[in-house]
């Protein structure tokens, strides 16, 4: 149990209703794997902004920038991506997922090389 003080226990229909920021700090588990996805994001009731600082497969990148095209998204912090491994050191510029390059020249995301936890 935790104090009201400081943060108060929610329920996912909350969240989808009154949500303008969406930050995510979950493990990836079976339940979390792209937890994010369109069907979720299409159930907020207005654009929000996501940081996902958690794990890469928690987001599923190609239905975010799907939101992110139609605005449903309306900007993006990421400091995990689904398909790193270690590094993107070892990726050439005509290897990069097409998703992934649309995230490097959107001007409404920020990329971190996960460093945020």
């Amino acid at each position: 149990d935790y104090s009201d003080e400081y943060c108060q226990e929610k329920q996912l229909s909350d969240l989808f209703e009154q949500c303008d920021i969406l930050s995510l700090h979950v493990p990836q588990t079976e339940e979390t794997m792209f937890m994010v996805n369109d069907e979720f994001l299409k159930r907020f009731k207005k654009p929000i902004y996501l940081i996902n600082t958690a794990r890469g497969k928690v987001v599923r990148i190609a239905d975010l920038v799907k939101n992110l095209k139609n605005e449903k998204v309306k900007g993006a912090c990421l400091d995990v991506l689904e398909y790193e491994k270690t590094s993107f050191e070892d990726l050439h510029a005509n290897e990069l997922p097409t998703d992934f390059q649309y995230l490097i020249e959107a001007e409404n995301v920020l990329l971190s090389p996960h460093v945020g936890g």
